[in-house]
């Protein structure tokens, strides 16, 4: 199921190339996304980023090609999303 998750409020622990071990240094850097989308497959992570970089047009579009859109603008994320969200930083790398 392709789901779309769109205005997250902080996407946190975004990475483009994950080793397979954070050491020393790599532990204090938490890059994160402000105002951001997700775009899953499954267990895969197909796509994310910034809103801002899709064009309206283009949204649309997206939302059409996917099964589920959530839009998570002005809401809160219980306990249960966070710990399924997380089950997706494990294949950040693989994006695009």
């Amino acid at each position: 199921m392709r789901i779309f998750i769109k205005n997250i409020k902080k996407l946190i622990n975004v990475r483009e190339n994950t080793p397979s071990a954070l050491v020393g240094e790599q532990l204090g850097v938490l890059p994160c996304i402000e105002d951001a989308y997700l775009i899953t497959d499954g267990d895969s992570i197909i796509d994310f980023g910034e809103m801002s970089e899709i064009e309206k047009g283009q949204l649309a579009a997206i939302e059409q090609s996917v099964d589920k859109v959530i839009d998570y603008i002005n809401k809160k994320l219980g306990s249960n999303v966070v710990k399924k969200a997380s089950l997706f930083t494990k294949s950040v790398s693989e994006k695009k």
